[in-house]
């Protein structure tokens, strides 16, 4: 089974929306409310931006949205963690 982080609220409006009686939507609004949350960040997509120095040569990159530099085009953000694939579904 895959390990998915779900909205506790979808879950609960879902439930809300199904044929259950009040008493099996209520045992289960509890149910939902007692099960343990994780704490997790969302996923952060961004993009290298190319610096170049006054002779036109390629120096370094840039990650626009946190302004870290790196001399190498890395696949994640060393100082955000930012996924570096242009944006989510690119």
């Amino acid at each position: 089974m895959k390990n998915d982080l779900i909205s506790r609220k979808a879950i609960k409006e879902y439930i809300n929306q199904s044929d259950l009686t009040n008493r099996e939507k209520m045992t289960l609004h509890i149910a939902i409310s007692n099960i343990p949350s994780t704490a997790a960040a969302p996923e952060v997509h961004g993009r290298w931006g190319e610096i170049y120095d006054p002779y036109g040569e390629l120096e370094e990159w840039i990650h626009g949205e946190c302004g870290r530099c790196s001399k190498e085009k890395s696949p994640y953000c060393p100082n955000c963690g930012a996924r570096m694939d242009g944006g989510e579904g690119e």
